[in-house]
């Protein structure tokens, strides 16, 4: 495959129940490529998303939980490389590199199939160039962390073990997957 112009393709989810953290990610992502690069961004529910590509991407980025092992079959033969964007802890992928920059990623959750894995906090592109200033709340607030519609209990109940000082809060509010604890 010889590429004249430098294409990327980003399949995201995007729905009123999945919100857009996969868009906004895929746009942080998309910043690592140069400027000469032609960037395509395609939500996942498209009709005919996959049979009716017929550019070749040097690159097809995948921040979906809607995209199958079939589906990335098919993509790898209009993509010279895949990369996995996952929070899912997908068991498989034929993706060239996977990245889950969860601090809890582990390799033994994936099937290895020749992937290049990142895993791990040091992965975490989002916000990695802003500056964390310390913060001294004056008065006490209320807090709400939202992880999604997958169920994180224990990781919820991790982070609530964590806080160290609950008397600065009101009421802190932590969702995750269907269940909600109000620490």
């Amino acid at each position: 495959m010889i590429l004249k112009n430098k294409r990327v393709l980003f399949l995201y989810d995007y729905s009123k129940k999945i919100g857009n953290g996969h868009l906004q990610r895929c746009k942080y992502f998309s910043k690592i490529f140069p400027k000469n690069f032609k960037l395509n961004f395609v939500k996942t529910k498209s009709k005919g998303l996959l049979s009716s590509r017929k550019k070749i991407y040097e690159y097809g980025i995948i921040d979906s939980y809607l995209i199958k092992i079939k589906d990335e079959k098919i993509l790898k033969k209009i993509c010279q490389k895949l990369i996995m964007i996952d929070d899912f802890k997908r068991k498989s992928s034929l993706s060239n590199i996977v990245i889950n920059y969860s601090p809890l990623a582990n390799k033994k959750f994936y099937k290895d199939n020749g992937n290049k894995f990142l895993l791990g906090s040091k992965f975490n592109f989002i916000n990695l160039n802003e500056k964390i200033e310390k913060f001294s709340p004056k008065k006490k607030f209320n807090i709400l962390i939202y992880f999604g519609l997958r169920n994180r209990q224990n990781l919820i109940q991790n982070i609530i073990a964590k806080i160290k000082n609950k008397s600065k809060f009101d009421k802190i509010s932590i969702f995750g997957g269907k269940k909600k604890k109000i620490a």
